[in-house]
Order: structure tokens, then sequence, then C-alpha cells
């Protein structure tokens, strides 16, 4: 799941933010989504020595369509297992855009 970060709760600007990767599946139709939040957000000390993004608000992400054994790894082990190339039959979508405004699916 992806996490929550809070900031500015003492002083300055409040910020409510999106970090990391939210993965979804569907058992039923074997498909598996994956959507990063803040996918071009630079690691802590790289983002010392960079001017910062302002665009936190960004997601990007695929859908595809998957073969069954990954689909019972997430259902029995839980949802952390890891995509490989050969687990995938095909891409059916592409998500971006900014979670709060506008999402584009294939657009």
């Amino acid at each position: 799941m992806p996490t929550a970060v809070i900031s500015g709760t003492m002083m300055g600007k409040r910020l409510f933010n999106w970090t990391r990767k939210l993965r979804v599946f569907d058992y039923k139709f074997n498909l598996y989504g994956e959507v990063q939040f803040n996918p071009d957000e630079k690691g802590m000390i790289k983002s010392l020595f960079t001017k910062k993004n302002e665009e936190i608000d960004r997601v990007r992400g695929k859908l595809y369509e998957v073969r069954r054994p990954f689909i019972e790894t997430i259902f029995h082990k839980g949802i952390k297992a890891k995509l490989e190339p050969d687990d995938i039959l095909r891409e059916i979508s592409k998500v971006e855009g900014n979670w709060l405004k506008q999402l584009d699916i294939d657009g």
C-alpha cells in the first residue's frame, strides 16, 4: 500500500502526499495493476543537490493481464509479490496523471 506523508502540522505549509506504490489485483480475471505515486521522486541524498520538483501529485502505472500462478501467489502470500516479466501475458493500459486532478488511462 502507498504511504501517506503529512507535513507542516506544527509550522509551514500543510501538505498531504502519497508515496510508494499502490498494487491491486482481480482474482477472477487475472488482472494486476501498479500505480507509482510521485514517480520522479529523487532519493534523500540526491534531492539535496538538485532542484525540488513541485509536482509531487503525479502518478504513473500500468494494468496487466497476468498468469494465474502469479495471482495465486498474491492471493495466498500477499500483495508484495514481485511481478516478473514472465508473469505478464499482456499490458492492458497505461495510467498517468495527477491523483488530485486528472488521470489519463491510455491517453
